[in-house]
Formats: structure tokens, sequence, C-alpha cells
């Protein structure tokens, strides 16, 4: 329901790399000369790892921030490292990458898991198409559906966690109907689905703000004689439309993706 394909999710194209001096919360990335290279993930598989970035020269005290192209249907990437551009010389140096940017830092791996030789199943002629592939327009490139059909809006580079800015966004997009989102048109969404980590960070926005955040609260008159730590915000108000979106978490839904939902 969420992530199946038809078709194989295509390999994401070479990443790029900036070399920077290691913040002082950071640790620096072993000394060396390296390729890079990352591979799309969903449920059922990944996909065979991408072009090499090309050789790259780690001096000491360095860190390396890797940019991802993000795939259409990709629930997640894994990033490889290695000292030549061949498969079973690349190691695993992170897992289930959700976001556009990553840091390396620490030891490299000189063994453990390569990237695969092949897709190892992210599609199946078997499999219907799910929420993020309709959405994203995956399944539309794969022609499935229409050319150019996206389930609403999709936005694989907001580059930052779930924020109030990045919801203003999409619920903008959803209403207005613009030439990235064709299947928009007046959407008014009824639930907000996300990973358990990204609704948390999303409160934490909330009350971190304070008084800057108009914001209600519920007091039972049951609660008054004890007092019950922390605060998690269930619902959200559409600005355009002043309906409420209604937060939920999904038990398997990978952090760094979230979806609108509506049912009219």
């Amino acid at each position: 329901m969420l992530a199946a394909t038809s078709s194989n999710l295509p390999a994401p194209t070479a990443p790029t790399i900036t070399l920077r001096t290691a913040g002082s919360n950071e640790t620096q990335l072993s000394a060396g000369t390296y390729y890079f290279a990352v591979t799309a993930v969903n449920y059922f598989g990944e996909t065979a790892m991408t072009v090499t970035s090309g050789t790259t020269v780690v001096g000491a005290g360095q860190v390396v921030d890797v940019t991802l192209s993000p795939v259409a249907g990709a629930m997640t990437y894994n990033i490889y490292i290695g000292t030549s551009n061949t498969r079973t010389n690349q190691w695993r140096i992170a897992t289930g990458v959700g976001g556009l940017r990553y840091t390396l830092q620490g030891t490299v791996p000189s063994s453990g898991t390569n990237p695969p030789s092949l897709d190892s199943g992210t599609g199946s002629s078997n499999r219907m198409e799910g929420i993020v592939p309709t959405l994203t327009g995956r399944s539309a490139s794969s022609g499935i559906y229409p050319a150019g059909w996206m389930g609403g809006y999709s936005n694989q580079s907001v580059g930052t966690h779930l924020s109030y800015a990045a919801i203003y966004t999409a619920l903008d997009a959803l209403w207005e109907s613009t030439s990235t989102s064709p299947g928009a048109f007046k959407a008014d969404p009824a639930e907000l689905v996300g990973d358990g980590g990204d609704i948390m960070r999303l409160s934490t926005d909330v009350i971190s703000q304070g008084a800057a955040t108009n914001y209600r609260l519920f007091l039972d008159q049951t609660d008054v004689p004890g007092v019950r730590v922390g605060a998690a915000v269930s619902e959200f108000q559409n600005p355009i439309t002043r309906s409420v979106l209604k937060l939920v978490v999904h038990p398997w839904l990978t952090q760094g993706t979230a979806l609108f939902m509506t049912y009219n």
C-alpha cells in the first residue's frame, strides 16, 4: 500500500561530494582517497549502485557531506564508500538515509556489505502501485498511469525536518494547483501521516516556540490534582482552508516521508 510498484526503481545519479573541516561535535572521516556510491531503497529491495562520484581525497580533520539526487518512489538511500570505483571495493557506510544530505564521519569501513550487482527486487509485475510511487510520479514514468501524472503534490527536495514551512508549502500547493502538482486542485487534506520521529520533531518545534506559536491547550478537571509531563501536537490547522488535519503516526513509515491524505 505504501511503496509497492510494478517496475524497478532507477538507480540514483552520482552524488555530489563536499569536503569541509569537521565541526566541534563531529569526528573526522579517516583520511584517504575514496569513491562514493548511492543506492535507492524501498521496503522490497535495493537498486544497483549508481555511478561513483569520482576520486575524492579526504585530508586530516575533514568530514564529507554527501548530497543525494532524489529517486521517485524511493523510501530511503544507502551510501557506500571505497578505495576504488568497483562494486566489490565499495562498503556500506550509511543505511536508511531519509534526507537529501548526509555527513560521513568516523572510521571508513574496509569490509561489510557491498552494493547489489543488480536490483534486488524494488519492483515486481505482481505488485500494485502504492501511495509513494503514485504521489511522486514513478507510476507514471513506468507507464502505469498517464504521462505526467502525480497524485497531488510531491516535494523530494525539502531539505529539512517536518517543519511549519514544509507543511505550509505543501498545503498551499495542494490548494492552488501549480504546474508542479498537476493532480492537485482545491485539495483539503484530513490527515498528515508521518514517522514517529518526524511527528515528534514537529511537536518539539511547537513547544520550543512557546508564545510565538498559537495553539490550544486542553486541560481536564480530573488532571488538576496531578501533573502529566510531556506534550504532543495532535492537530494542525490548515492556514488556507481553516480545516484541521489530524496528525497520525504510522508504525512502519520511514523517517523523511510524510503523507497528506484526503478522503473527499
